[in-house]
């Protein structure tokens, strides 16, 4: 998406009245049929994805005489990116013993020496043209379980923010989630738009996107 998505933003604030459209556009959540990759290698996965909360909040500000509103800004491209994996064993693990306690550090090479523990790295870019919102963080793996928060001694992290967003959008993370079972572990991120004067008043909707990280070092999205 081009630039001249602002200029087509400021020309609807620039005859709008006051309109707040709330609703979640949840992106399609992974399933078998989508992009998944290998446990493996690193990759870079581009898609695009339409809001529904965007096009109806355009769609309602336009039956409201907001013309210079496109339906054509609410379709984001999805970067999602990963790290080859990453194996932890218990002789890599002479560097962290200077910064662990002695009963972290000996549960945390006692993982290593049973079973092997793998890391990757994540991150996931929405963008618009004037917006872009992102998760990204790493995850531990060990074939029959994959945690973000603490396990064995190793932690993971799932971080949210909004990397920038031009006036007059106002984009705002609204919630950041890691959730699911041992298998499977679900990550979300929810934020908001806002087009128009930060008073009360523009165009108003909300968003979410998911993708999946597995015990197998899979990552879906």
């Amino acid at each position: 998406m081009k630039l001249r998505t602002k200029s087509r933003l400021l020309a609807g604030i620039i005859t709008t009245g006051t309109l707040i459209i709330g609703g979640i556009g949840l992106a399609a959540p992974a399933d078998a049929a989508s992009p998944t990759t290998p446990a493996t290698a690193g990759q870079t996965f581009h898609s695009t994805v339409t809001s529904s909360a965007c096009v109806q909040a355009v769609e309602a500000a336009q039956k409201q005489g907001q013309a210079g509103l496109s339906v054509a800004e609410c379709t984001s491209i999805i970067t999602t990116q990963s790290s080859a994996a990453t194996v932890v064993t218990a002789s890599s693990l002479a560097q962290a013993r200077t910064t662990m306690s002695a009963s972290d550090y000996a549960s945390l090479a006692a993982a290593a020496a049973t079973s092997t523990v793998h890391s990757r790295s994540y991150s996931q870019k929405i963008n618009d043209g004037p917006d872009e919102v992102q998760q990204l963080g790493h995850f531990y793996y060990n074939g029959s379980r994959v945690w973000i928060s603490t396990y064995a001694g190793y932690t993971g992290s799932h971080v949210c923010i909004v990397d920038f967003s031009i006036v007059p959008i106002t984009t705002t993370v609204t919630n950041c989630v890691d959730s699911g079972s041992p298998t499977n572990r679900t990550l979300q991120i929810y934020w908001n738009v806002t087009v128009g004067p930060i008073e009360h008043l523009g165009v108003n909707w909300n968003e979410a996107y998911t993708m999946h990280v597995l015990a197998s070092g899979a990552i879906n999205y």
